[in-house]
């Protein structure tokens, strides 16, 4: 008997000093995610991203300088094993090695009866004329990201897309691996210069590589803060904001600016930027300043200031106001 309590004593001292760490958690989590976009581009260039929505790990950021992987959380340290928690999926660790245990994988997947497929959408990947023509044959458009000469997109029903040739390949890329998935796109936004931001599911997001390393810090805190990401958007004078469910993170200057509305008008729903002007949308008011077009501030003045969505570059404009429908000119 004193051998086996011996034994049992022994087993827990080594399972205690090789219990893994909530790193240990997060470094399996990044390794898998490594994993499996090396096994989307070995089998098919363009399956990584839906191999991570199979999996589950629908917060991971594929850009093209790499992964972002989703942050774990609900750490718990039990002395002799541990566990912790990515979106649905668990992770266990035990004797310095962590396991995921993949509960989304054997989900069936759905699409929304209100995607639009590539296949449905390709036809308009032409002119702006073809964006316009896009917005006003698919029902319920959502969101748009308009620019003098970087591009446009236009985003209907989860996931529908149309986008413009001029639009950088990587952003490309992104609105293609999400569409179909069943994944709600949430924001696009795209600067002249080619710099794109696209948020998806609760916290995902596509970025180019250009864009400001504090507005990807802001993105990347927000999704380990298992925070829904809301709104992202950034022009190409270093300006930026991000806004989540329950914080708003923007670059210096404009979120003195924001503050000032926030005291004014309450929280932060959408902010239009470009180099020379911006726009920002509040619970109850709407804030402008430097250069933008006198007919969408008509436009906005008849919608009452009602805005959830408002987008511009020089004299083109798109919004949507609060109650629903949409409203631009291009």
């Amino acid at each position: 008997m004193e051998k086996f309590l011996s034994g049992l004593a022994v087993i827990a001292v080594i399972l205690f000093f090789t219990c893994p760490t909530e790193e240990d958690h997060q470094k399996a989590i990044d390794d898998k995610v490594s994993e499996l976009f090396e096994k989307g581009l070995s089998e098919n260039p363009d399956s990584a991203l839906g191999a991570a929505l199979y999996m589950g790990i629908l917060g991971a950021a594929v850009n093209e300088v790499g992964i972002r992987p989703f942050g774990v959380h609900g750490y718990k340290n039990w002395w002799i094993f541990s566990t912790a928690k990515i979106e649905n999926d668990t992770t266990f660790g035990i004797l310095d090695h962590v396991f995921i245990i993949d509960k989304s994988s054997k989900k069936t997947q759905t699409t929304n009866p209100q995607t639009a497929s590539p296949v449905e959408t390709n036809k308009y990947h032409g002119k702006r004329k073809d964006i316009k023509e896009f917005i006003d044959e698919q029902d319920g458009c959502r969101i748009a990201a308009i620019t003098k000469k970087g591009g446009d997109v236009a985003i209907c029903g989860q996931d529908g897309y149309c986008y413009t040739p001029s639009c950088p390949s990587g952003l490309k890329k992104a609105l293609t691996e999400i569409n179909g998935t069943g994944v709600r796109i949430t924001d696009v936004c795209l600067t002249d210069a080619g710099r794109y931001v696209v948020l998806f599911g609760k916290n995902g997001f596509f970025n180019s590589a250009d864009i400001p390393q504090s507005m990807y810090d802001a993105l990347k805190r927000f999704r380990t803060n298992n925070e829904a990401l809301l709104h992202a958007a950034l022009n190409d004078s270093g300006e930026w904001v991000v806004v989540s469910d329950k914080h708003y993170i923007a670059s210096r200057a404009l979120m003195d600016w924001l503050k000032d509305g926030v005291q004014e008008y309450g929280d932060v729903r959408y902010v239009a930027l470009t180099d020379n002007g911006k726009i920002a949308s509040f619970e109850k008011g709407v804030r402008a300043e430097g250069i933008y077009s006198s007919v969408l501030w008509e436009a906005l003045r008849k919608a009452n200031f009602d805005i959830k969505v408002v987008k511009m570059a020089g004299d083109s404009w798109f919004f949507v106001p609060g109650k629903g429908g949409y409203n631009y000119s291009m």
